[in-house]
């Protein structure tokens, strides 16, 4: 409780006191995830893994820098890799502790319980959570590298879900480059277990918002190796690892389509990124139990605030790479969440902005984004704006002071179609607007008087069209249109 009300007031030092009392109100009134219970797999389920035959079987290094690690913590960690039912690993730990307790501790596995599968190396000074990590990196041998802090745990079936998806593709002849899974939070004695993260698709501007990836993540050895870990963006080192990988994936997959070729009416830009995506996979399952205690980021996020700093200029330092000129980034109220303001600055989120400025500047940075929308506003609620291709309204109902699960009600993403009572489109595009705007007999100005299934199935067949010629769609909730 004291956790919550230290950081109860820290929000409000920096956000305010309405923005406080809105954001007290959505945790009092909403009852997201209340009911959550994690429950183990039953026995008989691990054990039919574990006589899965896997035709070429694959290795994981799962790399672990310790620091000073309490024994317990330590040994659940270790325990957890030795419960897989997947067992084709190695666990790589690098040690810069000043004591011999974590060497003491990893004797105990290699030489008395004979466990050849534990790498350990004695660092000779903790030079930082980056380059501590990046001389476990020099040690792993697998064809595919996981990433484990000291003192959480994996789900038994953590490795076999990831070497499940990893077959499966190459059976279909595809190169899974990026894995990821959801994620729940634990107390110190894993007793209780809440906070899960329930994580979508891989959506380019939603990890520009915030690393919703995070844990557990494995990487293709070669990509990781070749981006490594940046000693200068210490505490979001992960968030960079990911952001710098994505990059290597968007240049690989556009190099190759610049020795294929592809169909001039194809927005090459963009489609390179709607193939280098297929090469990353969510896995929609909790694997990985994020232990919280008074020193964790989980648990307290004052603890480390210069991590959030260092997040934003992983983000600063992707739009430099992609060559997005004229682009600034901000904190958001809640920490570790980020927004990329395009252009000239007027994207704030007070509401006095027309979706027309916003769209406009995006346009101009990036090639790739073929339409921009926000949210549609009834009495206060949200009732349109980002959809699923199956017509799913997200946010739906949700008050447009709150932020929604995750927060992500407030973050820039990208859509698989949006609202268009509530959209701009590129010049570029605009005949195929007009076009499909004719086709379902949609006046200048739409309300709330356009049948709803006029204008979503209008909405939905400019997202096939764009989408079929590389581009994306990108909601951005600061636009909020009212009906």
């Amino acid at each position: 409780m004291k956790a919550y009300i230290k950081n109860a007031w820290y929000y409000c030092k920096r956000n305010g006191i309405s923005r406080t009392f809105f954001t007290a109100m959505e945790r009092m009134l909403l009852k997201d995830n209340k009911c959550y219970e994690w429950k183990d797999l039953p026995q008989e389920e691990l054990e039919k893994q574990r006589q899965r035959v896997f035709r070429n079987a694959i290795t994981f290094s799962i790399l672990v820098p310790a620091y000073e690690t309490d024994s317990n913590f330590l040994c659940q960690m270790m325990d957890s890799l030795l419960n897989q039912t997947y067992p084709h690993w190695e666990l790589v730990i690098a040690d810069a502790s000043k004591t011999d307790a974590v060497e003491n501790i990893v004797r105990d596995y290699t030489v008395r319980q004979q466990e050849n599968r534990i790498v350990y190396k004695r660092l000779e000074n903790n030079a930082g959570i980056s380059a501590n990590t990046n001389e476990a990196l020099k040690l792993a041998t697998g064809e595919y590298i996981g990433l484990l802090d000291h003192d959480d745990v994996l789900t038994p079936d953590a490795l076999y879900e990831m070497a499940v998806q990893i077959e499966s593709a190459k059976k279909q002849g595809k190169a899974v480059k990026m894995l990821y899974s959801d994620e729940d939070k634990c107390d110190m004695d894993m007793t209780h277990f809440y906070e899960p993260h329930f994580k979508e698709e891989f959506n380019l501007d939603l990890i520009l918002s915030n690393n919703y990836i995070c844990h557990f993540l494995v990487m293709e050895a070669g990509l990781m190796k070749q981006v490594q870990f940046q000693t200068e963006f210490d505490g979001a080192q992960d968030y960079k690892l990911v952001l710098d990988a994505v990059t290597v994936l968007m240049r690989d997959t556009e190099n190759t389509l610049q020795k294929t070729g592809v169909d001039n009416n194809v927005n090459s830009t963009c489609y390179n990124n709607t193939w280098f995506e297929k090469s990353i996979v969510h896995i929609p399952k909790v694997l990985y139990h994020w232990r919280c205690h008074t020193g964790s980021t989980a648990q307290n996020p004052q603890s480390k605030l210069y991590a959030y700093d260092a997040g934003k200029h992983a983000v600063a330092s992707f739009c430099e790479k992609h060559g997005w000129r004229n682009v600034t980034v901000e904190h958001l109220p809640h920490l570790g969440f980020y927004k990329i303001v395009y252009g000239n600055g007027q994207d704030k989120s007070n509401g006095n902005v027309t979706k027309e400025t916003v769209a406009a500047n995006i346009f101009a940075v990036r090639k790739d984004v073929g339409a921009v929308g926000g949210a549609v506003l009834h009495h206060g609620r949200i009732v349109g704006g980002r959809y699923r291709q199956d017509g799913y309204i997200y946010y739906q109902g949700l008050f447009h002071r709150f932020s929604g699960y995750m927060h992500r009600a407030v973050l820039m993403q990208e859509a698989e179609a949006l609202d268009v009572r509530c959209i701009v489109v590129r010049e570029e595009l605009q005949a195929t607007w007009q076009e499909i705007r004719a086709k379902y007999n949609l006046p200048e100005h739409i309300t709330e008087k356009v049948p709803e299934k006029q204008f979503r199935q209008a909405g939905l067949e400019l997202a096939e069209v764009l989408h079929k010629q590389g581009y994306r769609m990108v909601w951005n909730p600061a636009i909020k249109c009212k009906i």
